[in-house]
């Protein structure tokens, strides 16, 4: 169809739409623009789409995009005009990426080019603050990039759970569910990172279900810069997912052993260089990030991020009151090399959320209290951790985690036997982060938001305990449902 045709065919809906967006410009112009954005970015997802050369295939996942977009754009506008933010009380990461992004965009204005300066530990607060520049500086505009991303992240989901070998209507069922996990309904719906985290972590884990099935170097590139956004945004989730992709090559992979060894050694040789291209500060953390790895490996850095960093108590701070922070005596208690973590510096929310598990003298202790660590990462927070009347919040993410759970263990413990391929990558890398998560942090605020990852990964293996969806009649979509 041409354009001309098109507009011929769909003419009432374009000046109808036109004139609704002319109108909310005068009553709300961040709005406005904020739609004219989600209308060019959907436009932009559905003609990559279009390009599936299944019909039914691609009619599906346009459904699916669509609804979900949706859904995470009034997410957004709940948040934005809400101002729905309980668990800081109004304050966060992402007030502080919007000021950066606004000083970015205005920098711009000013032809401007140069990063100098700005508080950068990663580039989100650029990448918006040009957005801003090309549409007016408001923080919902990158309020509704964040909701594409976790849109586009739900496509991605539905794949890996066809990859994985289940049904058309499972996968479509399993990526609906995602879109009402509410870690990331919210944390995708603020101006932070997550966004990105989850897109390219979830993404690289489907090319990586690829490649190791059906190797091409056209995959292995895509995979490639899809895991240079994730190192750059979370190197340890990249770490976790390089690993895994490394085990299961080896293991799973359809060449024969020499091949094997020999494309795995070559992959090896370039993924080596992720950190050094990734990070702002990558040359420092050396090939295959080797630096900042040993320095996160050091007992006292487990201590420090586990009982200080993460965990803010009154015993750190000398004649401090009941829940204050000195800043300066955290800081004081930093080992040599390691990072001070964003939180720590003049914010005083969320410590009543830890939940105060320490790394202990030995490693029987150390181990003991890891695995309640791990416990509480995994499963929890459960109901008796939540000190707050706000920590109600956080229940519907507990129900609909432990719903899926009980899918989760029926559909591995039926399955593994004969889906063990297919099953092993997803799982590994899903406790993996969650345990690695757990030697760090013990505060829930912080785990519900970092975990996102590994859940979004571990919800798509409840597909295999979700096998009498197949008999459930969804309403203007079944037509295009195939096995």
């Amino acid at each position: 169809m041409n354009i001309l045709a098109f507009f011929e065919k769909y003419n009432k809906f374009i000046i109808i739409g036109g004139a609704f967006l002319a109108a909310l410009c005068f009553l709300d112009k961040k709005l406005a623009t904020g739609l004219i954005m989600v209308f060019f970015l959907a436009s932009l997802s559905i003609f990559f789409i279009s390009r599936i050369k299944d019909e039914k295939q691609r009619k599906i996942i346009s459904i699916l995009f669509l609804i979900s977009f949706v859904l995470h754009i009034l997410a957004v506008l709940v948040v934005f005009y809400g101002s729905f933010q309980p668990f800081s009380d109004g304050r966060g990461d992402y007030l502080e990426y919007n000021l950066t992004a606004t000083e970015v965009a205005n920098r711009l204005s000013d032809n401007n080019f140069s990063l100098e300066g700005l508080p950068f530990g990663h580039y989100y607060a650029a990448i918006v603050g040009y957005l801003y520049y090309l549409t007016i500086p408001k923080m919902i505009i990158g309020e509704l990039l964040n909701a594409w991303l976790v849109a586009l992240t739900v496509v991605f989901v539905y794949l890996i759970v066809k990859e994985i070998g289940r049904t058309s209507k499972v996968a479509f069922v399993t990526a609906l569910i995602v879109n009402f996990y509410p870690s990331l309904a919210f944390f995708g719906s603020l101006m932070l990172k997550e966004a990105f985290v989850v897109f390219f972590s979830t993404g690289a884990i489907l090319l990586s279900l690829i490649l190791i099935k059906r190797f091409s170097w056209r995959f292995f590139i895509f995979f490639y810069l899809l895991l240079i956004g994730l190192t750059h945004f979370r190197f340890y989730i990249s770490v976790v997912l390089i690993f895994v992709f490394g085990i299961c090559w080896i293991l799973f992979s359809e060449f024969k052993l020499k091949k094997r060894i020999i494309l795995g050694l070559v992959m090896a040789f370039f993924l080596g260089f992720l950190p050094m291209i990734s990070m702002v500060n990558g040359l420092e953390q050396g090939y295959f990030g080797t630096n900042a790895v040993l320095r996160q490996l050091n007992f006292k850095t487990i201590t420090y991020y586990r009982e200080v960093a993460y965990n803010f108590r009154v015993d750190h701070v000398s004649g401090g009151s009941k829940g204050s922070i000195d800043p300066e005596v955290i800081k004081n208690l930093t080992p040599e090399g390691v990072p001070v973590p964003d939180i720590v510096s003049n914010k005083d929310w969320g410590q009543d959320s830890s939940i105060n598990i320490k790394a202990g003298n030995t490693p029987l202790q150390f181990i003991k209290n890891t695995f309640i660590s791990f416990l509480c990462a995994f499963a929890g927070p459960f109901p008796w951790q939540l000190k707050s009347l706000k920590h109600i919040f956080v229940l519907p993410e507990i129900l609909l985690w432990w719903a899926c759970l009980f899918f989760i263990l029926k559909g591995v413990i039926g399955s593994i036997k004969s889906e063990y391929k297919n099953i092993l990558p997803l799982l590994l890398f899903g406790m993996i982060v969650v345990g690695m998560i757990s030697i760090y942090m013990t505060n829930f605020g912080l785990v519900t938001r970092i975990r996102m990852p590994a859940f979004v990964v571990l919800f798509c293996l409840a597909s295999y305990g979700l096998g009498k969806v197949n008999k459930i009649k969804i309403p203007f979509v079944e037509k295009y449902f195939i096995q």
